[in-house]
């Protein structure tokens, strides 16, 4: 299988706490094997502190968006 054939697309679903899911969505932008590598650190991240979303998605997107930058 040739790198190309590495996408940057996600789709996920997240259980953030009991009675609520989240929907993860996402591409980034070039394909092949750093496509995929940003896309899975940018999940991982998002993973990492999904519990935040119910009570207080903003600060999750800036935690995530702070994290992914540095």
């Amino acid at each position: 299988m040739e790198a190309g054939a590495v996408g940057g697309d996600v789709f996920d679903i997240l259980d953030v706490a009991p009675g609520h899911l989240g929907l993860l969505v996402g591409d980034a932008v070039g394909k092949g094997v750093s496509g995929a590598l940003l896309i899975a650190y940018l999940q991982a991240a998002i993973r990492s502190q999904s519990r935040r979303a119910v009570d207080d998605l903003s600060g999750l997107v800036a935690s995530v968006n702070r994290v992914f930058f540095d």
